[in-house]
Formats: structure tokens, sequence, C-alpha cells
């Protein structure tokens, strides 16, 4: 298999997410209220986030909190939902079996990506992450370890056998910045599917340095970042598990 599949019987994925970090020129409770307004008129329900109860200059003055969401909007029937902070928003599809296939994930990233610019002024994107976390289930992709995968660990010059948490970047260009995060089931916090072998989150996220000031051009960036997300992903599945996987 020379080209990267399309579409699988059975995927791997239990959350896809999309982060998108911003500035513009609007007042704090502007961006929060134009925001989470567009949404609810679109069906979604509002609910605050108990880290709105911290006051703003200090939520402003640490890093930790500067992108934090105040505000969360979920869907009233679906999986979707939506964080809104003062200068950050994200979009999520969380759960097994739930992410409705690229096509529609990208339409749906469109129209975040579209009611950000159109409500709020003088809008400068100055960061994105795509990321998706992927469970690999043994009676369903056909991998009961996580040492199945296309990766070696080596250590004194002795490979490892045993269960790993691996963390590497690598850069595609002064753009895009893939991060992989392979982990044995023990090293991963909250719920997973039964019988999960291994955890793959790929994230691709925006080199510190670029920025983009419109919404064309923040779909071109995430249209990217799928292509390299999907590489780095089906790098580490072996081809005969795909040849299984892929949807004929």
């Amino acid at each position: 298999m020379n080209t990267l599949p399309t579409k699988l019987k059975d995927d791997f994925i239990i959350e896809a997410l999309c982060q998108i970090q911003f500035v513009s020129d609007d007042l704090p409770e502007v961006i929060i209220g134009r925001t989470a307004d567009f949404w609810v008129k679109s069906g979604y329900v509002a609910e605050r986030l108990p880290i709105a109860d911290i006051p703003a200059p200090i939520r402003q003055a640490d890093p930790n909190l500067r992108f934090q969401p105040t505000i969360q909007l979920r869907e009233k029937q679906g999986p979707n939902l939506i964080r809104i902070g003062e200068q950050a928003i994200s979009f999520h599809v969380a759960g097994e079996k739930k992410y409705p296939g690229w096509d529609k994930f990208r339409a749906q990233l469109n129209e975040v990506v579209a009611g950000l610019f159109s409500n709020l002024t003088n809008i400068s994107v100055n960061k994105i992450g795509l990321r998706y976390i992927n469970a690999i289930v043994q009676d369903r992709h056909f991998i009961k370890d996580i040492h199945e995968l296309e990766f070696e660990v080596s250590v004194g010059g002795k490979q490892l056998t045993g269960p790993v948490n691996l963390n590497f970047n690598v850069s595609e260009g002064a753009t895009h910045i893939i991060t992989t995060r392979l982990a044995h089931g023990s090293f991963v916090q909250g719920t997973l599917p039964a019988k999960t072998s291994a955890v793959i989150d790929v994230e691709v996220s925006m080199a510190n340095e670029f920025s983009v000031k419109n919404a064309s051009d923040v779909m071109n960036w995430i249209e990217k970042a799928h292509t390299f997300e999907k590489t780095a992903f089906f790098a580490l599945i072996p081809k005969k598990v795909q040849q299984k996987l892929v949807e004929n």
C-alpha cells in the first residue's frame, strides 16, 4: 500500500479535536458573548466552566490558564463539543465510533473558523493544534501488543519489550510540528475501550513564529495538518493490518 487509506472499516479514533488560539481587538466579554451566541443559535447548550470563577487578570497572567476555556457548548443530540476562552476556541468529537470521517469533520471545522472570523474584529491566529487520540483495541484492530506496531526502542543495546511511553516531535517545514505520543494503556489516564493494547496520540501544531489572519489560510493549514497526522499515524500501523481494515 503506497497511499494512505481514505476510509477504514473500523477506525481507531476515540477523540478528534482542533484548538485555535487567537488575538482580537474585541473586549474579552465581547469575544465570549459573540462566539457563544453563534453556537447557541446553532442548537448548542452553553455551560459555564469552573475556571471562569478565577478573575480574568489572574488567568491572563498565568500561561497555564491564559488559553483555558471558560464556556463549554454541547450539542443537544450528538457527540460534538465546543470550548471557548477569551483567546481560544476548540472543537471536539469524542467517543468510540463517533468520528464522522474527515469530509464532515473538515466541514465542521470550517464552520468554526468561519464563525470566528465573521463575529470578531481583526483576528490574528497564532496557534492551531489538530489532534487525534487513537485507541488500538485487540479484537477490532488485529494488534495484541504495543510492540507489534512499527517502532523499536533500545536501551544499552537491548530492545525494550515491556510497556513503554514514547513521545517525539517531527517538523514539517516552517509551519507544522508533529508530536506523536505512543503509550501502553497502563500509562494513560481516563477511560479507554476494553482490551486497549496501545494509545496513539498524534497532534499537529503550528510553529511558534507562524501566524495567519484569514479563514482560508487557517483551513489550508488544517488541511495540510490532517495529511501529516495521517502519515504519522499509519507509519506506526503494520501494512498487513492496514490491508485488513481498509474499506473497499
